[in-house]
């Protein structure tokens, strides 16, 4: 059998060479290029003949390469050029990506893992976040449009989102209608993944029937079958809107029932009781698979640009007993600085002491008896590790008793010494942090 003829002759944008076949869709077909002067693999995605001249089928080009050029997330096929060929034929230079689309490796396997699953969910719903927050509906989410690529930096796969041919855009502010091919009544999409509202044909679409198809590539995923069925693509639209949602585990019977209720939220029929985003969906999930959700789709160090206390605030009312915090808990060396309180109380025990000790030994030295130990030093312990006091007295410091009186006149007790200006430094002399348990404490 010959090798298919290349749809145009010589360069595409004057830089890249048509090198083989790749595969074919219903309006086109994808060819491996190659950049002339880097040597660089892409992709290269061009309408067929027949519908070049179908305006239809343009629109939903320009769609396709508009939506996934806005998002710009790893998770998501990346578009490096647009435009159209010498003859007037529209193409797409798109990343030349290896690796395996979802559907061939459930049909290869029959059935993947709840916590595979959710891991292709999480990244799936980071490129839908970048999506949804700027005003773009993929509308065919299924598994032959998640491909599953491998890393060439480590041994992990990525999943990515493709083909946003049919996506609706939300226009610009004080513009009209929308940037897609959408007319009421029209039903565009993947029968067996489309959400009830979509299947209707309604007009007013919002973000949250493309988390109606997440739940069903999910369970899909891990069963192996789909929710719905039918005879006729009538039937399956039927059962869509109004059939009774199926137990995930009563076909997999290892799943957990709590897969059960986020599919049912999932596909929720009342649009406003489903999950509000997809961050949302995923972080449930990963919950129900018993899973950290370490990031959400949200994140800059994720790769996406979701600040990482969005996601860490979605995941907290999920997980029993998660903490946000903004940085690592890390043990410190550093002496903690006593507050302005401990070092007032400090110095107003010492004052009182100093005072309390000065009236009774003058009183016992008028009787000429020896003041008892109780008195010696009034409520303060010594500390070994104590220096021995400059003549300024510190918060801290043990209080010394003044020598006896020479005389036995009765003097009164001198004026309270007014507290001494706050040290600039930790009065504790140790590098050790202050702990109840210290003497100074």
């Amino acid at each position: 059998m010959s090798e298919p003829l290349p749809p145009v002759r010589g360069l595409v944008a004057a830089k890249y060479e048509v090198v083989r076949l790749i595969g074919r869709g219903g309006m086109g077909s994808v060819w491996e290029g190659r950049h002339e002067s880097l040597g660089t693999r892409v992709a290269i995605k061009f309408i067929d003949a027949e519908h070049a001249d179908n305006d239809e089928a343009r629109a939903r080009f320009v769609t396709e390469a508009r939506a996934a050029a806005t998002i710009q997330s790893k998770h998501a096929i990346q578009i490096f050029d647009h435009g159209l060929t010498g003859d007037g034929r529209p193409y797409i230079v798109m990343e030349l990506l290896a690796g395996e689309a979802l559907d061939k490796r459930i049909e290869r396997l029959g059935a993947i893992s709840l916590a595979e699953t959710a891991r292709i969910v999480q990244q799936v719903c980071r490129a839908l976040q970048r999506a949804h927050d700027a005003g773009i509906i993929h509308r065919d989410l299924k598994p032959e449009n998640v491909f599953l690529v491998q890393s060439p930096d480590d041994d992990d796969e990525i999943a990515k989102v493709l083909d946003f041919g049919i996506a609706k855009i939300k226009p610009p502010p004080g513009s009209e209608g929308l940037t897609s091919s959408t007319r009421t009544g029209a039903v565009l999409g993947t029968p067996y993944y489309m959400s009830p509202e979509q299947a209707r044909g309604l007009r007013d679409l919002d973000h949250r029937t493309d988390l109606w198809s997440l739940g069903v590539i999910a369970y899909k995923c891990v069963t192996g079958v789909l929710p719905f069925d039918g005879e006729s693509v009538g039937d399956l639209l039927v059962k869509i809107c109004t059939a009774p949602l199926p137990r995930a585990a009563a076909i997999a019977p290892g799943l957990p029932p709590a897969f059960d209720i986020w599919f049912a939220r999932a596909l929720e029929r009342d649009v406003p009781r489903r999950f509000a985003t997809a961050t949302e969906l995923a972080v449930a999930l990963a919950a129900a698979a018993g899973l950290p959700s370490s990031r959400g789709p949200t994140s800059t160090p994720m790769g996406d640009g979701t600040p990482v206390s969005v996601a860490a605030r979605s995941l907290a009312p999920t997980l029993p007993g998660a903490a946000v915090t903004s940085a690592p808990i890390t043990a410190s060396t550093t002496a903690r600085k006593p507050s302005r309180s401990t070092l007032a109380a400090f110095a107003a025990a010492a004052v009182v002491g100093g005072t309390l000790g000065v009236t009774a030994v003058v009183k016992l030295a008028a009787t000429g008896k020896p003041p008892p130990p109780a008195l010696a030093a009034p409520n303060v312990q010594p500390s070994p590790s104590t220096p021995t006091p400059t003549p300024t007295p510190t918060p801290t410091s043990t209080p010394q008793l003044p020598a006896p009186a020479p005389t036995p006149a009765r003097t009164s007790a001198p004026a309270p010494h007014s507290p001494p200006p706050k040290p600039s430094s930790p009065p504790h002399p140790t590098s050790r942090p202050i702990s109840p348990a210290d003497p100074g404490y």
